[in-house]
């Protein structure tokens, strides 16, 4: 019998410098998932201030959680695409993952 992830949650965490970025969704939930396979969701990473900003880290809490970018460079106003992949292996319960993106302007 598969066992099931009862939920999966991934939350974007942005530290914040002098510049303002948006994340939409800031929280991913990819409800029940089985053992061992690969789930990706995407989130729009957008510049909300005045100035230009360079995305200049990404990262993961966990070895199974992965996330890139399309674009590391946003003008006021532009976005990009946050794509995060996550292996469930065999975890279960509810697990949470966080990927923090790091930035200045």
């Amino acid at each position: 019998m598969a066992r099931f992830f009862r939920s999966l949650l991934l939350v974007l965490a942005l530290v914040v410098a002098r510049a303002q970025i948006k994340a939409e969704p800031a929280q991913v939930d990819l409800g029940k998932l089985k053992q061992n396979v690969d789930a990706t969701a995407e989130v729009q990473l957008v510049n909300t201030g005045a100035q230009a900003i360079e995305l200049t880290g990404t990262s993961a809490d966990c070895g199974c959680t992965v996330a890139t970018l399309k674009t590391k460079t946003l003008a006021p106003s532009e976005r990009t695409t946050l794509r995060i992949s996550v292996q469930t292996r065999n975890y279960q319960g509810i697990v949470h993952r966080t990927v923090r993106e790091a930035f200045f302007c």
